[in-house]
């Protein structure tokens, strides 16, 4: 029988253990978890169940996603308070919009929490560390947002729809071209 990783990191959680902390990092990984997993019986050196540990860069295991909105309407503000408050493996890094009711209320509600607040997306897209956006721009608009993180390197999650223009959709081969 065969555990994942993972399998066998919520078993332990599960049953009250605590995870080992590594005491002996290798040249290739950064110190971090050992978790448990089991060997088949084909490739183990004297054909038994053994159990073999496996480092998780500690890095990986602790790291958040730091997350931009571009545009804080209606469905941006949803986007960005969920991020900030029930995402726990992702940090609202920054928000984005030229509208100035909702730069006044990014002011209020969100910088207070160390979120950076943009009137350009441009600028926004620059801000270091930023690894991915929610597109929740005015649809006119989705398609240049999304082409200009994409062209840096940042994930997107664009709403919908990404454009009413058929000949706008066609013009996506860029992304094969990323």
């Amino acid at each position: 029988m065969f555990l994942g990783r993972m399998d066998v990191m919520q078993r332990q959680l599960h049953l009250g253990h605590e995870l080992e902390k590594s005491k002996t990092p290798t040249d290739m990984e950064p110190v971090g978890i050992r978790c448990p997993t089991f060997i088949s019986p084909e490739t183990s050196p004297k054909s038994q169940h053994r159990i073999r540990e496996i480092q998780t860069p500690l890095h990986i295991m602790s790291s958040k996603l730091n997350i931009g909105v571009v545009g804080i309407g209606r469905m941006g503000q949803r986007h960005a308070l969920n991020i900030l408050h029930r995402l726990p493996r992702a940090r609202l890094l920054c928000v984005c919009s030229p509208a100035p009711h909702e730069i006044e209320w990014a002011e209020k509600a969100l910088k207070p929490e160390g979120v950076q607040v943009f009137t350009d997306m441009e600028q926004m897209i620059q801000t270091p560390g930023l690894q991915a956006v929610v597109i929740a721009s005015s649809t006119n608009l989705h398609i240049m947002h999304t082409r200009a993180a994409m062209e840096r390197g940042i994930h997107v999650l664009c709403e919908k729809p990404i454009t009413t223009d058929v000949a706008e959709v066609c013009s996506f081969e860029f992304l094969y071209k990323l």
